[in-house]
């Protein structure tokens, strides 16, 4: 059960560093799309989505990791099917 609290732990590591430096780099680039539900309508960064998945993929191969190198017993078809739906998901969406 601890191995389940690690890999949430990196994952959850991953996005909280990478969504804050994401985003200034995805506003300079002029990604930036128009808050429908603000009165303001302010700009919010339209790329957001990738640091998350980027997480994703860092807390399921650090499972995966686990799982060969350390002899853990962890079923790993969970995770490469939610990896593979996940890519063919963004595919999909680009």
């Amino acid at each position: 059960m601890l191995i389940y609290l690690a890999i949430l732990l990196v994952a959850f590591i991953t996005v909280y560093y990478l969504v804050p430096k994401f985003i200034p780099l995805v506003r300079d680039r002029g990604f930036i799309g128009k808050d429908m539900n603000k009165a303001k309508k302010t700009g919010v960064a339209e790329l957001g989505g990738i640091p998350i998945f980027l997480g994703f993929v860092f807390g399921a191969t650090f499972a995966i990791f686990y799982s060969t190198y350390l002899g853990l017993e962890l079923d790993l078809l969970p995770f490469i099917a939610g990896i593979l739906t996940i890519v063919i998901i963004g595919f999909i969406g680009t």
